[in-house]
């Protein structure tokens, strides 16, 4: 094989696959912005952002929504989080994750359901992509 049949072959085998669950991160302004719900405001904080998973306990509006994905070199927190500083979000609010079984099964030697007999027989893996979807909010001034 020569040097440009190996690099295109290495380009295509990097390339995500195109399909409906491999975004990396979309953002869907609101067409009416909105006050949300306030709750106990359980969050964590990611790039400097908090990421709830309860709504807040101070007033909000939710300014339009967030899906992202998993992938190469990034998770969906992350990426969510960099697309609400792009857009100039306070926060986001984690509404809801899904996973989705992708093409990445592999057979392999280790830990798991073994195919083989003795000590780290083969095993099988399903890889899955992980949509993640937020609400980003910016604090209400003044808190009324």
């Amino acid at each position: 094989m020569n040097t440009k049949s190996l690099l295109i072959a290495c380009a295509l085998a990097l390339c995500p696959v195109a399909s409906a669950h491999a975004i990396l991160a979309s953002w869907y302004p609101a067409e009416a912005p909105h006050r949300g719900p306030l709750g106990s405001g359980e969050h964590s904080i990611v790039h400097g952002m908090k990421i709830y998973r309860t709504p807040p306990s101070r007033p909000y509006i939710v300014i339009g929504t967030i899906n992202a994905g998993s992938g190469l070199f990034g998770s969906p927190r992350t990426r969510a989080v960099d697309k609400a500083k792009e857009v100039g979000a306070d926060a986001i609010i984690l509404v809801q994750t899904e996973r989705w079984p992708t093409g990445g099964q592999a057979w392999g030697w280790g830990q798991g359901t073994h195919a083989g007999g003795g000590i780290g027989g083969l095993s099988y893996t399903q890889n899955y992509a992980v949509v993640g979807h937020y609400q980003a909010i910016k604090w209400i001034k003044g808190g009324k």
